[in-house]
């Protein structure tokens, strides 16, 4: 049994007490046999509901405003699921025009995870320059299209502040999905969890920037 299901299913056990008749004591047995399978249950049904309700949310590219050319920022953040040994890293593409996420990916911190980021990116973002930080794996993605590639790095006072866009973003995400947050007592218990959450954010931010920014329909 999961510890915390376990610290429910004691704390109902501890409801029903001692003392008392046979009868009274038969009674508060039987509602806690009720009671315990509720218990087990509400994990997975929370889980279904999620992603029910993800389900029914549209395609992020449809959240996005259209265009025929943009610049975005690609960058990740780091997160943990349960335990800090469980390393994540969700990686964000954000148009600099609309700041709208443009996809995302959780995944490890390697090459792999970004090709799997960057295949989720519709075409006209794929066309424009990219701007992201001095992470080697994006010189490794980016290997055929050096040009369209600028790699910011903070020793450079030239390009270092280029992808400001994407660390106001990621700093909404931090406020917004309680998992992310750097010094809080929440975590995502599982990887569907996490990205239920990123999910259910980012639609809406999308849909948010797009009120701030009607302007944003480039074609």
């Amino acid at each position: 049994m999961p510890s915390g299901v376990h610290a429910r299913a004691q704390i109902a056990l501890l409801d029903i007490g001692e003392g008392g008749d046979d009868l009274e004591r038969l009674e508060r047995e039987d509602a806690f046999d009720r009671y315990l399978p509720h218990v087990l249950r509400q994990p997975q049904h929370r889980l279904r509901l999620a992603q029910k309700n993800v389900d029914a949310l549209p395609p992020l590219q449809e959240t996005v405003a259209p265009c025929t050319w943009d610049e975005v920022v690609v960058d990740e953040m780091w997160t943990f699921i349960v335990s800090k040994s469980e390393q994540a890293w969700v990686w964000i593409v954000l148009s600099r025009r609309s700041l709208q996420v443009v996809a995302f990916f959780v995944g490890p911190r390697d090459l792999e995870s970004a090709h799997a980021l960057w295949q989720q990116v519709p075409s006209p973002w794929r066309d424009g320059l990219v701007f992201t930080d001095g992470l080697r794996v994006y010189e490794a993605l980016f290997q055929d299209t050096p040009l369209k590639h600028c790699r910011c790095l903070k020793s450079d006072k030239d390009t270092r502040g280029e992808t400001s866009e994407v660390e106001g973003a990621n700093n909404a995400l931090r406020q917004g999905v309680s998992y992310l947050g750097r010094k809080t007592l929440s975590f995502a218990r599982s990887l569907h969890w996490l990205r239920y959450r990123l999910h259910w954010f980012i639609h809406h931010w999308n849909l948010r920037q797009a009120k701030k920014h009607p302007s944003h329909s480039f074609r």
